[in-house]
């Protein structure tokens, strides 16, 4: 896997896991890997829209215990 792909998928996760820490890591390490903003946001928005999607699934998962 290439570095950028790596930086983003690393960006997508700590967005999912709520963790600024390593957002913030990985974000210095995505601008000097020359990521474009764009290229962030579409990462940080596609982990958020599964982060939605997954939170009812797991709420009604949990209920049924």
């Amino acid at each position: 896997m290439d570095e950028k792909t790596s930086l983003l998928i690393c960006l997508g996760a700590s967005t999912a896991a709520n963790c600024i820490p390593w957002f913030e890591h990985y974000h210095r390490k995505a601008s000097a890997a020359s990521l474009t903003s764009e290229q962030i946001l579409e990462a940080v928005e596609l982990a958020t829209k599964i982060k939605s999607g997954a939170y009812p699934i797991m709420r009604n998962s949990i209920k049924n215990f």
